[in-house]
């Protein structure tokens, strides 16, 4: 993921920018971050970031007067080495007033790499800002694609040939042609086997068997899961027997997991675990309120604090939202799952919730359906018994005593 942070107050020079980047093929692996005053860049200085594209003549705060000595401070905090501030990659500064560039021209000439005439009359500086962005990416995309020790494993649901396992092998194999991939198929599991909790646990078991020989048949790759629906209970199981933090990250998507359960081992076998919710998946609504040892964590998250290993995100969508492609017309792993898995970048939380009305109601009903289920499954077997066992019972007796 190629970051990108734009300080500066002019809104029509920041939305061109912002239009530009949009326009990149891979702007789906660009993070762009816009603000308008030095104060609040320094905020976001803590961090690095591929590209700083500043403004000259900026204000320290909202509403003051737009000075370069703010600008030339902001830059000297950068190259303080006792200061918090990273020093970005590349800096490249902008001013629409060339000629009051020449009282601080030393200290730009020193610190910002690139000084451009930022007019909004001209677009040559924005001609220069694509080739330098499409340079950067290029560079990030070879250094990557030398990396031959990453493996990634995917793990469909029930119900499903899981095509969207060979949709994200093959656009991670842009970013690195070694990139070994491994598609955990187990064919077409009924919804009835995955119902009955012993037929679920037997195929479970077998599944974490074939992913103990993948990982002991490459010791020395750094792992990458993603489980959607089923795959995540499969997941879970595995991560039982694995040494702490030897996972690089884990997404877990559509997740049938109760939302209370412990998941300690998870979080402790990954560097990373990132939970996605669907806030309108329904099947896993009747997943908590019908199935025997199941819940909807892959819809209203787990019960455990977030940290940089763990996270539960939340989007508006099914149980199949994840292989759905965004308003930007990007498919969802594109966006959310591949900067991490190919280029180390950070998790980018969302949080889609909203309230509404009778969501008290909702919640209320399926909880106490949840609480009810055992009760009934208590009282389908009564039935059974009654009226099926015990009269095949009284029937074959009384058949024997003539």
């Amino acid at each position: 993921m190629l970051k990108i942070l734009v300080i500066d107050d002019s809104s029509e020079r920041t939305e061109l920018i912002r239009t530009t980047v949009a326009s990149f093929n891979d702007a789906k692996h660009i993070s762009l971050n816009i603000c308008d005053t030095a104060d609040k860049g320094r905020e976001l200085l803590t961090e690095y970031f591929d590209l700083l594209i500043l403004d000259i003549l900026l204000p320290k705060k909202e509403r003051t007067i737009p000075q370069a000595i703010h600008s030339v401070n902001l830059l000297s905090d950068i190259h303080n080495l006792s200061k918090p501030y990273i020093r970005p990659g590349l800096i490249i500064g902008l001013t629409a007033d060339i000629a009051g560039l020449n009282t601080h021209q030393d200290a730009f000439q020193r610190h910002a790499s690139v000084v451009l005439d930022g007019s909004l009359n001209s677009q040559d500086w924005l001609d220069t800002l694509k080739d330098q962005i499409i340079n950067l990416v290029a560079a990030q995309q070879k250094k990557h694609q030398t990396h031959a020790n990453k493996l990634l494993i995917s793990v469909h649901g029930i119900r499903t040939y899981g095509q969207w396992q060979e949709n994200l092998s093959n656009e991670i194999k842009k970013y690195s042609k070694n990139f070994e991939s491994f598609e955990i198929k187990y064919g077409f599991f009924d919804l009835l086997s995955f119902s009955i909790p012993p037929l679920r646990n037997r195929k479970i078991r077998k599944i974490t068997e074939r992913l103990t020989n993948i990982l002991e048949s490459n010791p020395d790759k750094e792992c990458f899961f993603v489980a959607h629906s089923f795959g995540t209970l499969i997941v879970s199981e595995f991560l039982k027997s694995v040494p702490e933090e030897s996972i690089e990250a884990v997404f877990l998507c559509a997740s049938p997991l109760s939302h209370d359960q412990n998941i300690d081992h998870i979080v402790r076998a990954s560097k990373c675990t990132v939970n996605d919710c669907g806030t309108r998946d329904l099947i896993l609504v009747l997943a908590r309120i019908l199935v025997l040892g199941l819940g909807d964590a892959g819809r209203i998250g787990f019960s455990r604090e977030t940290s940089k290993k763990f996270m539960n995100r939340y989007f508006a969508g099914g149980h199949s939202l994840y292989f759905n492609k965004t308003k930007d017309n990007y498919f969802f792993y594109e966006h959310f799952w591949m900067p991490v898995i190919t280029t180390g970048a950070e998790v980018e939380y969302r949080d889609s919730r909203v309230n509404f009305i009778g969501e008290d109601f909702c919640d209320l009903i399926i909880k106490l359906l949840t609480v009810l289920k055992p009760f009934f499954y208590v009282s389908v077997m009564i039935f059974i018994i009654v009226f099926f066992i015990m009269p095949l019972f009284i029937y074959l007796n009384n058949g024997d005593s003539y």
